[in-house]
């Protein structure tokens, strides 16, 4: 086991980045180490100030430590890291750039102050380091390297992050496939290749008519049935076993006229049969996964906290009686959440705002408890005078008001459990302390899919709660 290593936070000064870095041919000095590393190759400037956008918008990347040796007393020398350690140095001293850099950095980095340290990972042994900078750099080395996300695992990701995804509709496909009993074994087998071609299945699924062929459609990011269930997936098992076996590629897919060409040749055996349609979309009836999902986003739906794919944090629509005019903050701070948008937008920058979601609904939450309290009188069980002391933590006063609300004084109602289990559980993402972690976290930034969920989860307290304080 390597122990000669340590990390340790070095002045910005004192880092010298490496003159003979891999991503350039070896220079004299440090304003050639920067020319060089902004004119590496056509994109290397654009790809500069987007490393400087990023940094002002979140800061160093902190699972992405610099990789330094030591060359003096108080010097260290930039194994790994050269690019980010030249987008701080910029950030701090514009003027080091290409002039075609400056204005453009200046005005990126006006309201933000200079990183004067950073947090390096300092080798005894360059060797040593060497071996953890190929693994980064060199490819997988059979998975001792860093092992790239395929297509099917980036979008994992996404929907991880933000509920949603570019190829959100072959996702929800794939997912019903692996699920469900009428889907053949073999079009399972050809759906777990882990270089299964989704985009090319969602420009098919993109395609109006081919959804209609298939007799699926969509709802909030769900699958739904317009023909007979076991007539639909004549044509999954066609489309997904010949993408996953490769006999089609993009490129006999690529416009409505080639699709219209493959879909002609699915024969009887791959053609559903138009005539056993649904009136009403239906979601898939064989108990699978997503058939189950589609039930959890009709339950929420009755509840006011619909799926998770939806944009804002709150859904459309949703109301809370908040109507005493003791509580304008409250209504107001409810009206902001209703519109606070939890989506990426790509293409027109950041238009998403999980960080102000989390502090708002902990504010809410707490307002919301402690209306209840002061409006109906509620002593404190907790203290000798029966008030309720700023000291209270908040996961007992919501515990409290959730046993006292229709009138039961234990946690009994079913709406209630699952608030109950979220509050006993300090590292639920609804736990009001977890919530508070991530408001003072310096790294830390929220899930908007798990956000939504939180709100979710919370509703039915809101509702009764604001319901009894009309």
């Amino acid at each position: 086991m390597t122990t000669g290593y340590k990390r340790i936070e070095i002045p910005l000064s004192q880092l010298a980045m490496d003159v003979e870095n891999a991503r350039h041919k070896k220079v004299s000095s440090q304003p050639e180490v920067v020319e060089a590393i902004t004119n590496a190759d056509p994109g290397a400037s654009k790809k500069t100030l987007k490393l400087i956008s990023d940094i002002v918008s979140y800061g160093p990347n902190p699972s992405d430590s610099p990789i330094v040796a030591k060359i003096g007393k108080n010097d260290y020398k930039v194994l790994e890291g050269n690019r980010r350690i030249t987008a701080l140095k910029a950030i701090q001293n514009p003027d080091i750039l290409p002039e075609s850099l400056r204005k453009k950095v200046r005005e990126l980095t006006k309201d933000f102050p200079p990183i004067t340290a950073v947090e390096c990972v300092l080798f005894d042994d360059i060797e040593t380091a060497y071996h953890f900078i190929e693994l980064k750099h060199l490819g997988e080395n059979e998975g001792a390297g860093t092992v790239r996300w395929n297509t099917i695992q980036q979008d994992r990701h996404e929907m991880r992050r933000s509920g949603t995804s570019k190829n959100l509709m072959a996702i929800r496909l794939l997912e019903y496939v692996q699920d469900s009993p009428l889907v053949d074994s073999e079009t399972k087998d050809a759906a777990e290749h882990d270089k299964y071609p989704i985009t090319t299945l969602e420009r098919i699924l993109a395609d109006t008519d081919f959804r209609h062929f298939i007799g699926i459609t969509y709802d909030e990011g769900q699958l739904l049935f317009t023909l007979d269930e076991t007539e639909a997936v004549k044509a999954i098992n066609k489309i997904v076993r010949d993408l996953g076996e490769k006999k089609i590629k993009v490129g006999d897919v690529f416009n409505k006229e080639l699709r219209l060409t493959y879909r002609q040749g699915f024969g009887v055996s791959g053609t559903p049969d138009q005539t056993k349609t649904n009136p009403t979309p239906t979601p898939p009836q064989n108990g699978s996964k997503t058939q189950n999902a589609k039930k959890s986003s009709a339950s929420s739906k009755q509840s006011g906290g619909p799926s998770q794919y939806r944009k804002t944090l709150v859904p459309r629509g949703t109301t809370l009686p908040i109507q005493h005019a003791d509580f304008t903050k409250h209504r107001q701070l409810f009206e902001e959440m209703k519109q606070l948008q939890m989506d990426r937008e790509k293409g027109s920058g950041v238009k998403y705002f999980p960080i102000a979601a989390s502090m708002m609904i902990r504010a809410f939450l707490e307002l919301s408890t402690n209306a209840y309290l002061i409006k109906k009188k509620i002593p404190c069980p907790h203290t000798p005078t029966g008030k309720w002391e700023n000291n209270q933590p908040l996961v007992t006063r919501v515990k409290h008001v959730l046993g006292l609300l229709d009138g039961g004084s234990q946690i009994k109602a079913g709406w209630k459990k699952p608030i109950d289990k979220m509050l006993s559980h300090k590292t639920s993402s609804g736990n009001p302390n977890t919530i508070h972690d991530f408001m003072h976290s310096q790294t830390a930034i929220p899930s908007p899919a798990d956000l939504k969920v939180v709100w979710d989860q919370y509703y039915p307290y809101f509702s009764h709660l604001w319901s009894e304080l009309k």
